[in-house]
């Protein structure tokens, strides 16, 4: 298990959220705008959300049934496991607020074992992390806060894994846009993965 430390550099940052197509790789296949469906059971959502389903990473989460609108991108299904399958941007059309990303997860890897392997190197002395539930069924979740610095803003990152994906949660700015901190809070504890079965984007060549 991964020794938790208090830390994640700027590197990090530009990892999760920034730079996400460059750094881990991605091919992007498709990218769609989509608007909150209905929600079937409005007593057990925050006042004044929807359940939003994403049928391609198979994932639902609370989502503000108004003023932010939830793209989503797929990529290669035939690129490594490393690299995210999906990528889901909440905000308006000029600023994101939230993000989340998909990764697969063929060997069945445990949060701590899968972030130590693939994100452990970005962490240093900066950062606060701690761990907390995420998910409906209160999946452990580690959780890295990362101050805001001269070229980027403050952001908080939750991580967690099912037995066949991880999943991160990204909030951009949560210590000036409160707006978008409980927005992170909603989706990281409401959050519904693998309700159905993900769908593979169609291979495209870079």
């Amino acid at each position: 298990m991964m020794k938790l430390r208090h830390s994640a550099t700027r590197a990090f940052r530009l990892l999760i959220a920034l730079t996400p197509l460059t750094l881990l790789g991605c091919a992007n296949d498709s990218q769609r705008t989509t608007a909150p469906p209905p929600e079937s059971s409005p007593a057990a959502l925050p006042a004044g959300y929807v359940a939003h389903l994403e049928p391609s990473p198979g994932i639902r989460f609370p989502m503000p049934a108004k003023g932010i609108t939830a793209t989503v991108e797929d990529f290669d299904a035939t690129l490594p496991a490393e690299k995210f399958r999906h990528e889901v941007h909440l905000g308006s059309d000029v600023y994101v607020q939230v993000l989340i990303h998909v990764w697969d997860n063929p060997r069945h890897l445990d949060t701590h074992t899968w972030f130590d392997e693939n994100l452990s190197g970005f962490v240093d002395e900066s950062t606060s992390v701690s761990e907390r539930p995420a998910t409906k069924n209160k999946i452990p979740a580690i959780v890295l806060e990362q101050p805001a610095s001269d070229q980027a803003v403050s952001q908080s990152v939750a991580v967690f894994a099912t037995r066949d994906h991880v999943y991160s949660v990204t909030c951009m700015d949560p210590v000036n846009d409160l707006g978008a901190k409980t927005i992170f809070d909603n989706v990281v504890f409401g959050f519904e993965p693998e309700i159905a079965p993900v769908v593979s984007a169609k291979a495209v060549t870079r």
